[in-house]
């Protein structure tokens, strides 16, 4: 008899890991679907990748001009033509180009964005699961599930979002979740 209440729990265990794995798919894979993330190719094409020799060509792309002192690195290699001009002597060049500096300030913009919604609906979405854990399943490994899953989808969101989230932001989101947990304990766990 014990082995078969020890077989009973481990499928409980194994039917809400389940639910939490295909709730929270679900979830990434319908935000993919009806909210596409935006693209770097989109943003920065192909002419903000070339090598720019001058600050009027590098402009013109959208691109910053600066001091090669002042950069931490260079991006591109030197092309061979230039140390040939200079005659050997320098072949490093002095200043350079920076082509994607407007296109990927841009592309960070939609991106940021892009993590705030999706933080917004999967916050909604587990919550939405959290509170179907409680009022709507008896079974306890199908609530245990989208309980577990609720707040794997609320963890999932947030961490999507928060190094673009601002500070007081971070700590309302992190009073709600504390909230939200004490709540579900009194409402699933309290001792009867």
């Amino acid at each position: 008899m014990p082995a078969k209440i020890h077989l009973i729990n481990l499928q409980k265990l194994a039917l809400s890991l389940s639910i939490v794995l295909v709730l929270n798919l679900l979830f990434n894979v319908a935000v993919s679907v009806v909210y596409s993330s935006p693209q770097y190719d989109t943003f920065c094409r192909e002419e903000h990748r070339k090598y720019y020799d001058s600050a009027e060509a590098c402009k013109a792309v959208g691109g910053e001009w600066g001091a090669y002192i002042d950069a931490p690195y260079y991006p591109r290699a030197v092309p061979a033509k230039i140390a040939q001009d200079t005659g050997g002597e320098n072949d490093e060049p002095k200043e350079y180009c920076n082509p994607s500096s407007a296109c990927k300030k841009a592309y960070d913009t939609a991106q940021s964005l892009y993590n705030r919604n999706v933080f917004i609906v999967f916050v909604i979405l587990g919550a939405a699961s959290l509170i179907f854990s409680i009022f709507a399943i008896k079974v306890t490994a199908v609530s245990s599930g989208f309980l577990f899953g609720g707040l794997i989808s609320i963890f999932i969101g947030t961490t999507r979002y928060w190094s673009n989230m601002n500070e007081y932001l971070r700590l309302v989101v992190l009073i709600i979740a504390l909230t939200a947990l004490i709540w579900v304990g009194y409402k699933k766990l309290r001792d009867k």
